[in-house]
């Protein structure tokens, strides 16, 4: 239920920020913490999201999104994998952009593919619009996903929890020659 920071040198704690208190079920953090400009991004899966000041761990702010696994950072967006939601917090102060339900529990972090984002779940991929959370397209073999993709600039490689190996391209937006 805690982040720590560590001298790297001598080892010793900085400074340890609870972000979930004693007492509460789930408390750990399952999201590697994310660092940029001075505020260290973090999650606790009974709480939510956390800005937290890097030098000091004192909170900038939180959003509630109980469930919270998994960050990404995009732009002036923090991408959120909240188990049954999927969400676009402002960096700046933890406002909510958009949520997108995802129609089964999402088993991974979040992807960006150009201006859009992939959420692996149990019932397919589900792809939203990167700014506003509409929901473009879902693709499912009829397996799930329990691991999120891969990404190499608009191709999508995903492994279906039947053992299938999936090559997608991203064509949302291309010009047709």
């Amino acid at each position: 239920g805690s982040v720590v920071a560590l001298d790297p040198k001598a080892g010793r704690v900085l400074w340890e920020t609870v972000l979930a208190e004693s007492g509460k079920k789930f408390r750990d953090s399952e999201a590697p913490p994310i660092y940029r400009d001075g505020t260290l991004y973090a999650t606790s899966f009974a709480e939510g999201v956390f800005a937290l000041d890097a030098a000091t761990g004192k909170q900038r702010w939180k959003a509630v999104a109980p469930g919270a696994t998994s960050l990404l950072l995009a732009g002036d967006q923090l991408l959120v994998d909240a188990s049954l939601t999927g969400r676009a917090l402002r960096t700046a102060d933890g406002g909510e952009i958009w949520r997108v339900g995802l129609a089964g529990e999402s088993t991974g972090q979040p992807r960006l593919v150009k201006k859009t984002v992939a959420f692996a779940t149990e019932r397919g991929l589900l792809f939203v619009d990167h700014l506003t959370g509409e929901p473009l397209r879902r693709f499912d073999p009829g397996s799930g996903f329990s691991t999120p993709p891969s990404v190499n600039g608009r191709v999508i490689y995903a492994l279906s929890n039947l053992g299938s190996l999936y090559r997608l391209r991203m064509v949302v937006g291309e010009k047709k020659k």
